[in-house]
């Protein structure tokens, strides 16, 4: 579970928050239509921060999809509780259509899990 649910009322969702409204206000003229999250190294908060974002954003009446790219070493559905046997993988390689292999997790939040990891990730 993500802190914006869990804890609503926290400093830390609060900041995640901001976040939101900052990259909202940063795009007043054009609205984002894709805000990856990235970094270098493994545990550095990639799934942490763009869940968190993405309720955020998804709590503000926006249309949110989620995409979980890591291919290695996937961890979105563990964090929303969702089946990672059908996903990402499986609509590169053809085996299934976008719209079977996306989680709704709300109104506003879908999510699309890695799939099962394929034998050449790169």
């Amino acid at each position: 579970m993500f802190i914006v649910e869990k804890e609503p009322k926290s400093i830390a969702a609060e900041t995640y928050r901001t976040l939101r409204t900052n990259i909202q206000y940063s795009s007043f003229d054009k609205e984002y239509r894709v805000i990856m999250v990235t970094s270098s190294e493994p545990g550095e908060g990639k799934t942490t921060t763009s869940g968190n974002l993405a309720l955020c954003l998804a709590q503000g009446d926006k249309k949110v999809i989620l995409i979980d790219c890591d291919l290695r070493k996937p961890s979105i559905h563990k964090k929303f509780r969702i089946s990672n046997i059908i996903g990402l993988s499986d609509v590169i390689i053809g085996k299934e259509d976008l719209t079977t292999a996306m989680h709704r997790y709300n109104k506003n939040l879908v999510n699309l899990t890695s799939g099962k990891i394929p034998p050449n990730p790169s």
